[in-house]
């Protein structure tokens, strides 16, 4: 058997074509379209953190094995990928845990401090399942003539999860409207608050189908300070007469459930189902089986939620398995129920459940062969199953089936189940299995759009462009459609609109000195992709027009391994979700070049566009005065600077152009002496005109150097504490050719480099922790890379004034486009401290 070694970490060409870029995000309020439409699926990520009931102590299930805790990475699978893909092709996912990274949350009752009303709502008791003291009910209007809202104060901004209770009856509307007030708008969701009976095909016995009674997950939005958060309830309906008022819970929080020894302190996305359960108030036998403990009591709790709720399609739960021995076992295997205890499925659920099995097994199958392909690895195919498993065997309602993924305690799958790429395929493999085994002809929803840019084509006017990307492995995932997704602050984007040009859009009529950020999403039959990375342009100003736009800004930060993920470490303690990218970095490069000014009172505008879109010749460095490429903690695992884009930019900095680029790695991958390639090193030392020195500055503080353009400036960026994300590996880098050291971590140890046309910095841009820090900066990046650019035009009269947009955000990121918003809490992670070294 081939073993797994850290080269073969960059191996993986034919699985990364598949995910050159993917996002966490789930763009969707509620379900949409797709090949799913009208499924209502639970998904179960096994175990979490638990109380030990004789021990007295909090434990993870399962135990840290080669820097991986089975209890999260299901979570993480199935918040990050699982959940949204079935979102997007139509379904309704519920999920018994804790669905949201976000520790925050809000609670709001109908009769606290958050809650305030227009028209009449009557207080009641008289059905059970509300929170609190009681619930608020009006009769329902075919115009509205009653309002309920929760507001909240929010310091900070920050993506999340809007859940509302209610309590249910025959006389409750089926079309109940929320509306969520968020950073980018207003975004309206119906609720069905009625009760329903149902009968399975599989039980004759018809029961109630429980909507009410615990919380009803809406979707995720991003919040500012700016906006707050609001969540109202009208009572304008056009079925039913009685709309209920109860409570509101924004964020997913930390753990709460004290079982006699303190609660968990934990988030409580990392704790166990049995314990979502009991927060949400649902019946004690559903969570607290007579006779077991905490940790007997999870593993049939979500069948058990599943059966309460009532009217589900299907039933998925997701593991990875251990062999209890050396860890030598390997592969994957999926289970079903064997029918060998109480209840007894009838036949036709467990024929159901094994052709469900049956799919994910041979979905997941062809995923992982091609990963273990592309690794000079083979994957192993355990089959099929069967077992008396609490997960399985309580559901006697839908067909179920528990997928192992692989073996957690095997060096080898591990290294797998730590790789979120592999999570994603993986997530995308479930998907499809669900998908095909409801129609075996279902069309597959697509991948994110990639190559895009922004670009100023007109006075008011932005032209985005991307491009199809291709799923090697489904033909029918081909996009038919686009949606656009704007936003004026590149944190908070709008419910999006169908793209007006086929594979890219026009916006128009936009303001002078507007800055625009966009994310794009593919569409087909079978639904809708996840989020592309973000992109940006800014309008020119009223003196700037018909100057020819000055800076282009390079989003060239890919890199998604378990470095740049959710980092368990040496223990199940020590998790750090703050190296997540979120495919967002340009985002402060934009907020800064927008708010500097030239010395002539000018300012600066710019276009934007990803490097794959520089590479493959879809955006000409040729014509810009400076490019800003942004790469973040690239590093040598997605490449800086591929050869074609080293060619490209050598001949762009021969013809005059200049360059200004940051990143923690660029040195690593393209510097090290025995990392790199010749054609690496030539290029970083005599094109960049930087020489590399070392891996890690252990310095996160750094200053100008006196005579250079940075002279009296000192900054910070992020050690993990900070807003944006982690660095690990700052570069200590040095001055070679005509270069000249401008700025330095201590004295002696250089952090940036200014040669005839460049300016490069060991470390990312975006994570200086000062506002004021960064403006400034790169308004002397601007001011010396292009001293004769005034952003006024010849033939119109100076401006008054600084001629920049927005207000100087100091330790906030203000002053970008139409808004100010403030400094990004961006949910980020790493992965596997357990040997940190080497993540290149």
């Amino acid at each position: 058997m081939h073993k797994l070694t850290i080269p073969c970490l960059c191996a993986a060409a034919f699985v990364l074509c598949l995910n050159p870029s993917t996002s966490a995000a789930d763009p969707h309020a509620q379900p949409s379209q797709g090949a799913l439409n009208g499924k209502r699926i639970l998904l179960s990520p096994g175990h979490g953190w638990t109380w030990q009931n004789s021990s007295l102590f909090w434990y993870t299930q399962r135990g840290v094995t080669h820097g991986v805790v089975e209890d999260f990475s299901n979570a993480m699978l199935v918040i990050d990928y699982l959940a949204p893909y079935l979102t997007n092709a139509g379904a309704e996912v519920v999920i018994p845990r804790e669905r949201s990274y976000q520790t925050n949350e809000f609670v709001g009752d109908d009769g606290d401090g958050s809650f305030t009303s227009t028209g009449t709502w009557t207080p009641s008791t008289n059905v059970a399942g509300y929170w609190g003291t009681g619930y608020r009910w009006a009769n329902a209007s075919a115009s509205e003539t009653a309002t309920a809202r929760w507001s909240f104060a929010l310091a900070a901004e920050g993506r999340y999860p809007v859940y509302v209770r209610f309590t249910e009856g025959t006389d409750r509307v089926t079309d109940a409207l929320y509306r969520v007030y968020h950073g980018a708008g207003v975004a309206e969701v119906r609720v069905d608050q009625n009760i329903h009976q149902y009968t399975s095909p599989y039980d004759p016995v018809t029961e109630d189908k429980h909507l009410g009674g615990r919380w009803v997950f809406l979707g995720e939005w991003e919040f500012t300070p700016a906006s707050g958060i609001a969540v109202e309830l009208s009572n304008q309906s056009t079925s039913g007469s009685i709309v209920v008022a109860d409570a509101v819970k924004v964020g997913g929080g930390m753990g709460s459930i004290d079982r006699g020894g303190g609660d968990s302190g934990r988030p409580r996305w990392e704790e166990c189902a049995r314990y979502f359960a009991e927060y949400q108030g649902l019946p004690s036998s559903v969570w607290d089986v007579a006779g077991s403990d905490d940790s007997s009591d999870n593993v049939g709790t979500p069948s058990r939620q599943l059966l309460w709720w009532g009217d589900f399609d299907l039933h998925f739960a997701l593991h990875s398995n251990a062999d209890g021995g050396a860890g030598a076992a390997r592969g994957t295997t999926t289970y079903t129920y064997d029918n060998s205890s109480t209840p007894t499925h009838p036949q036709s659920l467990i024929d159901a459940s094994v052709a469900f099995a049956t799919r994910v097994q041979n979905e997941c199958m062809r995923v992982n062969n091609a990963w273990a392909a592309a690794n000079g690895d083979t994957w192993q195919d355990r089959g099929l199953n069967t077992a008396n498993f609490g997960e399985v065997r309580r559901n006697t309602k839908t067909p179920s089936c528990l997928l192992e993924s692989c073996f957690h305690n095997n060096a080898q799958d591990a290294w797998y189940l730590r790789n979120p790429k592999w999570r994603h395929d993986t997530a995308r493999a479930i998907y499809k299995a669900i998908a095909r085994y409801f129609n075996a002809g279902a069309v597959v929803l697509p991948l994110p759009p990639t190559h895009l840019r922004a670009i100023n084509t007109g006075a008011g006017e932005i032209t985005l462009g991307w491009q199809a990307q291709a799923d090697a492995m489904e033909p029918t995932a081909t996009p038919t459609g686009y949606r656009v997704f704007l936003s004026n602050d590149g944190f908070a984007f709008d419910d999006g609109r169908t793209a007006n040009a086929g594979p890219g859009h026009v916006l128009s009529g936009l303001a002078t000195g507007q800055t625009v950020y966009a994310r794009v999403t593919a569409t087909n039959a079978g639904g809708e992709s996840l989020w592309s990375e973000v992109v940006c342009a800014r309008t020119p100003d009223t003196a700037a027009q018909g100057l020819a736009t000055p800076l282009l800004i390079v989003g060239g930060y890919d890199r998604l391994d378990e470095f740049t993920w959710y980092q368990q470490g040496a223990t199940n303690r020590t998790g750090d979700m703050h190296m997540r990218n979120q495919f967002d970095s340009v985002r402060r490069h934009a907020q800064a070049a927008a708010q500097a000014s030239t010395t002539g009172g000018g300012a600066y505008f710019f276009d934007g566009a990803s490097n794959e879109a520089v590479a493959a010749g879809a955006v000409s460095l040729a014509g810009y005065g400076l490019v800003d490429w942004v790469l973040g903690n690239e590093s040598r695992a997605d490449e800086t600077f591929s050869a074609a884009e080293q060619a490209l930019v050598s001949t762009y900095l021969t013809g005059g152009g200049k360059l200004f680029v940051s990143g923690a790695e660029i040195g690593w991958d393209l510097g090290h002496a025995t990392g790199s390639s010749a054609a690496d090193r030539a290029f970083y030392n005599g094109v960049l005109e930087a020489a590399y020195v070392s891996d890690d500055s252990n310095d996160y503080s750094v200053s100008g150097l006196s005579g250079g353009p940075f002279a009296g400036l000192a900054l910070t960026f992020d050690d993990g504490t900070g807003s944006s994300y982690s660095v690990d590996y700052p570069d200590v880098i040095a001055a070679t050719g005509s270069s000249a050291a401008i700025l330095e971590y201590s004295p002696g140890v250089v952090a940036g480099v200014q040669g005839a046309g460049t300016i490069v910095l060991g470390f990312p841009f975006e994570t200086i922790n000062e506002g004021a820090a960064r403006n400034a900066l790169m308004q002397s990046v601007l001011r010396e890379s292009l001293p004769a650019y005034t952003g006024v035009h010849p033939t119109t009269p100076p401006p008054g004034g600084s001629g920049s947009s927005g207000n100087d955000g100091g330790d906030d990121d203000g002053g970008c486009a139409v808004s100010p918003v403030s400094a990004s809490p961006i949910v980020l992670c790493l992965l596997a401290v357990w040997t940190r070294r080497r993540k290149k």
